[in-house]
Parts: structure tokens; C-alpha cells; sequence
């Protein structure tokens, strides 16, 4: 074949290519009206998936999405502070207990979406009202809240919930005594195994998987893996039951009220913190925990704990409480802005009282109404040793409800927090061993535990010597080392058919719970396009003259993902689609009649036509939006394609047979 000839059928493979290139960039350039957003998740689990569906729902109103997976442990510090991300897909967790909403959505919130625009649109009605529910009876607080729900999910919304789901935990059928509504920490006087399992070394031990922790120090972590980890070493103030019952079965085993503003507390007495352990160059091959061979912390008054020499009194609650109220030692300060002051008994250390106002910046006393069910709640919180993070300073610092406190001057920057955040001991059932960073962590039963079982109340030891955390991020991991009899325990909701099949296994047992814990879609309010300056514009389109552009935009992304599809593909329907910032969990407070963003692609035109930004849409979608323009405009290029293939193939066949001529 001549080079003139070689070089037609080249150009006609390259008109081709042209061709079905150039269709695909005018089908897609609606997408350059618009900045590609960043979506960021954790990798493991169920999370990617959901990333992927709403990327792909997205597409349909010519938004480009670019998903970026991170670990657990890098992700968590970046998700919810302003960063190079539009879109985060995370799991909101909320206080069994009781689901104050402010630690996501107030400013001031340790995992705060709004940031800190405080000028944003109506937020200050978000503020207050999060602040009234701290204030009134439980009647008025449920209609706060659902007022405070139907404001943000409409005016600001900064998020998009996703799913609540029935918990499914599996364990092997060897062991006994597990409930599924309690914490295993909270099960662990409980547990026992009635003989080995398959994969097992060991009846003393048990195994189960968790993320990195950050922090073991109640008063800065902020991740589950450090809360579950810290519960085993610590004691709570108060014990809450599942059925959000008030016990006596924490630290505090009794109170009176005094008057509406004043409460009376008892410690429970003979309860000792456990020998302050420093364990940061412990491995597995140290020799066992000892006070005669293991290197005790000195406190910042130079006191240690040998186990049975430092006593919890009083003064560790009102050092623990007045250190969660002040912003210098703690994230969470602005929930606990109602203590106006905390008294010490003069002859009993085991007594101590405190003074409550619902408005700590007035000088009178504002009555609490429902006071002591907020109280009683937010007293839920791990002890911590007074004699070994407090300081002597006599710098003064003020609480979130006006006490002067002293002591915690840069007392976080010390070498004593700093390790206390890594080698961290209590009062509670076990004492950390060693950790392995993003291995494992090993924990050993507390001797000297006072032996107080929350879920009954009566005395209870502990059968399980030991208790191995092993760090393992990714889910499908967990699973097949669970499904290998090297875990005990193992979270298999987000693994439907694996579920189904434990379920007619005998080996295997299935404990059924519905979960605090919500996935959620986060929008970040700071970036541009879907925040940013179109926070505070106000469109004129009548009828959404109370809706700013930014928001018009996160309206249009919520309508158009399709969460009743993602729910029958990935959970056969069995998931609960969540329409609002708290989950169905708390039903009291859940308000059902809340606007809600089903999938709707009329909709998000609208509001993305309302933004400004949806103009270039009519270009490519007629009015009606039907597939069918689509498929058959793709049927119209690829004969086109096929006819000029053919051609090509024809003439090849005749220059071959010309070039056979003439051999």
C-alpha cells in the first residue's frame, strides 16, 4: 500500500476518534460550568460505596465529583474544619443517652459543620434554640427541637443524612453474657466463654478490632476508638442505662436536691485509681505490669498512684467537672456553661454540691427547669485523677459559667497531658499493658475494680484476664479475621449476605440493636460554589427570597441523590433513610414532618435555575429530562461510527486484493 493510501485510512480512523471525542466533550461540557468538587470518605466499609452512587447522581444535574479515600485516622482531623475538601461522607455519633445536637451544630461544637460563621444566615436562631434546650421541661424541649430541625435542614443546611441502621454484632456462640445495647466495656464483668472457638488461644482473652485512637484524655478526644478504648480504664460519674434509666451504679451511687438550683452528691467510698502506669515503652515482650517493675508517672504536684494510696474522692469530680467547663483544658466547655459553682463538704470528702443557672450571664440565679434530667445526663462522663493532672498554679482561669478555677494554666501543654493522653489510667475494670500503634493494644484486668456491674447493679468480677484491641481500619479485614476465629466479636451490619449466613450458622450469634449513629453527607460551608460568598446572597426568585444562593445549591445536591436506590442495592431496603440532623434513634425528639430531599430531578433544576447556575442545563436536557434523547442520539453516533468503519474495512479489502493483482 503507497504511503498516499496508508495515510487516508489514517486519517479516517483519526476522524473517527475526532468524532466520538468531540460528541463526548460537547455531552459533558456542562460540567466546565461548574468547579469539580472533592468528596472525601473514609476507605473500609460502606462509605466508598456511598460516594460512588452519589458521584454518578450528581452527574445527572452536571455536577463532577472527585472522590478521595483517606484513613480513618487522617481523615477525622480534616473532615469537619475548613480544608481542601466540598463534600465529606462521615458518621455522626450521638450520645445514646441523650442527643444534645450542639457538638455538630453550634460553633462552639468540638465537631462543629457550621465553623465559625457566626454571621451566617439565621445563626443565631440556630444558637439560641440549641441553648433553650438546655433550659426548659421536656414538652418544651421537644418542640424545640423540632422547630431548631425544620430551620436547619431548610434555611442552612449543612448537611444531607443518609442512613440509621439496625445494628448487627456477631459473636461466636461460645461466649456468654454479651447484651448488645450495652458498651463492651459496660459487658465486661459479664462475658465469659464456656469453652474455646475455633481460631481461639485463649477463654482469658478477648479479641476485637477498632480504628487508631487519638487521645485517651476524656476532656480532648474526639474520635470513637479513643472513647471505647479510655472506657475501659475509666469509671463514669454516672451511669446511664440504654433505656435512659439514671443509676447508682457509677462513682455517684446517690444525690438529693437541696433546693431547684441546688444538688447534693455522695461518692461511692473505698474506690482507688490504679497505679499510674507509664506505659509507652512497653511491647509485647515486657515483663507483666507490676508497681515493683514498671516506671509510675508523677503527677504535677509530683504524687503517683501505687493502686491503693490515692483514693477517689470529691475532689476528682469537681476537678473533672470544672476542667470539662473551662475552655483552656477542654472541647467541650460550652456544654457545661449551668455549673455556677461546685461546694466541698468540710468534714466528709466523699460530699460535694452544685449550683446550677440556666443563664450564668446574669447575676441572679435562673431557675433550670427539668434541671436534673439534663444534669444527671450530663454528669455521663469518665472521672479523672485530680492529684495527677492538677497543677499548683495560681494563674486564674473562668469556667463557661463564670468560676474562677486554678491550676489549668498551660497545664495541656505539660509532659504529665501529654503522656496521660497516650498512657492514660483510671479507676475503671482494666489497665493499659502496651500499645502497638496501628497494631494492637493490650489491656489487664483491675485487681483492685470495685466490682459494681452497671447492667444489674450487684457485685460482679471479672472472668477475662485480658483484652487485645487490634488496630485494623479496614472492615473487610476485620471480617475474614473474625470469620478465622481470631476476633471474638465483630460488627457485621454493613455485611448483609455474611450476616444472613451467621444467622443459620450455630457457630456464630446475632445481637440486634437500632444505632445512635448516623451517616451523613457534610457540606462544607467555606468552600466556594456550594458556600462560600453565596452564604450571604439572597436570591430575588419569588417565593425563595428567604433562601441565599449557597443554599439553593446544597438544595439541588440533596434532590438529586437517590437514597432509596442506594438503599435497596446496597442494604436490600433494610436501612432507615434519615430526613433529619439527629436520627430516628431518639424518637421523642425526631420530628417527622420535616422537609424532605427525595430524589427529585425537577427540583434541583429549580433551584439550581434560582442559584443562577442552572441555565446551561436546558442546553443539553430537554424539559422533560427522558433518557430517551440520550440513548438515542448514542445510537445515532455509533452508526455513524460503524457506517464509516465499514467503509474503511471495504476499501482495505479492495487495496488488498489490487496489491495481490499485481504480485
Amino acid at each position: 500500500m503507497d504511503r498516499k493510501k496508508k495515510n487516508r485510512v489514517k486519517c479516517s480512523f483519526l476522524i473517527i476518534l475526532f468524532f466520538n471525542f468531540s460528541y463526548s466533550t460537547s455531552f459533558n461540557s456542562k460540567s466546565f460550568n461548574y468547579p469539580q468538587l472533592v468528596l472525601k470518605t473514609t476507605g473500609g466499609g460502606i462509605l466508598p460505596d456511598y460516594a460512588m452512587f452519589i458521584t454518578q447522581n450528581l452527574r445527572d444535574i452536571g455536577i463532577y465529583v472527585k472522590i478521595q479515600i483517606e484513613e480513618w485516622s487522617v481523615l477525622y482531623g480534616k473532615e469537619l474544619s475548613p480544608c481542601n475538601y466540598d463534600l465529606a461522607i462521615i458518621k455522626m455519633n450521638f450520645n445514646q443517652f441523650y442527643p444534645h445536637p450542639s457538638i455538630y451544630f453550634s460553633n462552639n461544637g468540638s465537631k462543629n459543620l457550621l465553623f465559625k460563621n457566626t454571621d451566617l444566615p439565621y445563626w443565631r436562631f440556630n444558637e439560641e434554640m440549641l441553648t433553650l434546650m438546655n433550659q426548659v421541661d421536656d414538652d418544651e424541649r421537644q418542640q424545640i427541637y423540632y422547630d431548631w430541625q425544620q430551620q436547619l435542614m431548610d434555611k442552612i443546611l449543612p448537611c444531607l443524612p443518609l442512613f440509621n441502621y439496625q445494628k448487627q454484632i456477631s459473636t461466636w456462640s461460645t461466649l456468654e453474657g454479651y447484651n448488645v445495647n450495652w458498651s463492651i466495656s459496660n459487658n465486661m464483668p459479664y462475658l465469659s466463654f464456656n469453652e474455646t472457638h475455633e481460631g481461639q488461644e485463649s477463654t482469658d482473652e478477648f479479641i476485637f478490632s477498632d480504628s487508631s485512637f487519638q487521645n485517651l484524655n476524656p476532656l480532648m478526644y474526639t474520635d470513637d476508638s479513643s472513647v471505647n478504648l479510655a472506657s475501659f480504664l475509666t469509671e463514669q460519674i454516672i451511669q446511664i442505662s440504654p433505656e435512659n434509666e439514671i443509676l447508682k451504679t457509677g462513682l455517684i451511687y446517690d444525690w438529693e436536691e437541696v433546693n431547684e438550683s441546688y444538688y447534693r452528691f455522695f461518692v461511692r467510698d473505698n474506690i482507688y485509681w490504679n497505679p499510674s502506669y507509664n506505659i509507652t515503652e512497653r511491647t509485647e515482650n515486657s515483663p507483666p505490669l507490676s508497681i515493683l517493675t514498671t516506671p509510675l508517672m508523677s503527677g504535677l504536684k509530683g504524687d503517683i498512684s501505687n493502686g491503693t494510696n490515692q483514693k477517689v474522692t470529691a475532689k476528682d469530680v469537681a476537678f473533672t467537672l470544672l476542667s470539662l467547663a473551662t475552655q483552656n483544658s477542654s472541647k467541650y466547655y460550652d456544654q457545661y456553661n449551668w455549673i455556677r459553682r461546685i461546694d466541698m463538704n468540710s468534714t466528709n470528702d466523699l460530699i460535694f454540691s452544685i449550683l446550677v443557672d440556666s443563664n450564668p450571664q446574669t447575676k441572679e440565679l435562673d431557675l433550670f427547669q427539668g434541671i436534673l434530667f439534663n444534669f444527671l445526663f450530663m454528669l455521663n462522663v469518665p472521672c479523672l485523677p485530680e492529684f495527677f493532672l492538677n497543677s499548683s498554679d495560681e494563674t486564674i482561669f473562668y469556667t463557661s459559667g463564670s468560676i474562677p478555677v486554678k491550676g489549668l494554666y498551660n497545664a495541656k501543654n505539660s509532659v504529665q497531658w501529654n503522656t496521660y493522653s497516650c498512657s492514660a489510667f483510671g479507676c475503671g475494670k482494666y489497665m493499659l499493658d502496651y500499645t502497638h500503634r496501628n497494631v494492637e493494644t493490650l489491656l489487664q484486668a483491675n485487681p483492685n475494680w470495685f466490682g459494681i456491674g452497671p447492667r444489674e447493679g450487684n457485685n460482679q468480677s471479672l472472668s477475662i484476664e485480658k483484652v487485645k484491641i487490634r488496630d485494623i481500619s479496614d472492615d473487610f479485614t476485620s471480617l475474614e479475621e473474625f470469620k478465622a476465629g481470631k476476633l471474638d466479636l465483630m460488627d457485621v451490619t454493613s455485611f448483609k449476605s455474611e450476616s444472613v449466613k451467621m444467622q443459620i450458622d450455630d457457630r456464630f450469634e446475632i445481637h440486634d440493636t437500632l444505632s445512635s449513629d448516623m451517616t451523613c453527607l457534610v457540606f462544607n460551608l467555606d468552600r466556594p460554589f456550594i458556600g462560600g460568598a453565596d452564604n450571604y446572597v439572597f436570591m430575588d426568585t419569588p417565593g425563595k427570597e428567604e433562601y441565599t444562593k449557597g443554599v439553593a445549591i446544597r438544595k439541588a445536591i440533596c434532590y438529586a441523590i437517590d437514597r432509596e436506590e442506594m438503599n435497596e442495592i446496597l442494604h436490600d431496603g433494610d436501612y432507615i433513610i434519615s430526613h433529619n440532623p439527629i436520627p430516628p434513634f431518639f424518637s421523642f425528639y425526631y420530628y417527622d414532618n420535616i422537609i424532605k430531599y427525595y430524589r427529585d430531578l425537577d427540583a434541583a433544576y429549580e433551584w439550581l435555575r434560582a442559584s443562577g447556575r442552572g441555565v446551561y442545563l436546558t442546553i443539553y436536557y430537554p424539559e422533560d429530562h427522558s433518557d430517551a434523547f440520550f440513548i438515542l442520539t448514542w445510537i445515532i453516533v455509533v452508526a455513524a461510527s460503524l457506517q464509516v468503519l465499514v467503509i474503511i474495512l471495504n476499501r482495505l479489502s479492495k487495496l488488498n486484493r489490487r496489491n495481490k493483482k499485481y504480485v
